[in-house]
């Protein structure tokens, strides 16, 4: 018996070259966020492509979304997605 894929919500919708561009974009717009000296803790570029994000709603349900990751630091990653 096999099981069953999860479904995937992807929210960004668009081709992988026009989001590979986007992320880009939002980066070369945002350089300030990777400064070390504004920053307590480090923060590094974090571009691997899609990421399953998944929530877990009480123990009952999960959902699982296809995110964007931006950047990574000791609290936490960004991502980017959609509505």
């Amino acid at each position: 018996m096999s099981e069953s894929k999860p479904h995937l919500f992807n929210t960004i919708r668009l081709a992988k070259a026009e989001k590979k561009q986007f992320v880009e974009q939002l980066n070369e717009n945002a350089p300030a966020i990777y400064a070390v000296a504004n920053r307590r803790r480090l923060c590094v570029v974090y571009n691997v492509g899609d990421l399953l994000l998944t929530i877990i709603q009480s123990k009952k349900s999960t959902v699982n979304y296809a995110v964007v990751p931006r950047n990574l630091s000791t609290h936490g990653i960004g991502f980017v997605h959609g509505q």
